[in-house]
């Protein structure tokens, strides 16, 4: 009689050990939503006429020889903190409303090429 005892006790421990390696199936995980962006920023490559804006603008300003092609690159985002550190504002490399406002109300250097031309 001990024996049927000790088998069906071991085939419960066993049972007990491969039901608590799985979740029970009432159990979901809570759905994550993504991280949102920080709303003063526009992502690099989500908005190409941002992304040609700022290109033109370091271009004629002398910071940016790439094309204006409105495709996000180490290029342009070097450019775009070099311009930055320039006018102080924090050199992250982010088209904030800072540094768009700034991009856009800068002038145009003495002696710089026209936005016309490319800048070699």
């Amino acid at each position: 009689m001990i024996r049927p005892l000790a088998i069906a006790a071991a085939a419960l421990a066993l049972a007990g050990c491969a039901a608590e390696s799985q979740p029970p199936p009432s159990v979901a995980a809570p759905p994550t939503a993504p991280a949102p962006l920080a709303p003063a920023t526009v992502p690099p490559a989500a908005v190409d006429a941002s992304v040609r804006d700022a290109q033109s603008h370091l271009r004629r300003l002398g910071y940016y020889r790439g094309p204006v092609d409105g495709i996000w690159g180490p290029e342009t985002e070097e450019a775009l903190q070099r311009f930055q550190r320039d006018r102080g504002i924090p050199a992250d490399g982010a088209l904030g409303d800072d540094t768009l406002a700034a991009l856009r109300a800068a002038p145009t250097p003495a002696g710089a090429a026209s936005s016309a031309a490319p800048a070699r």
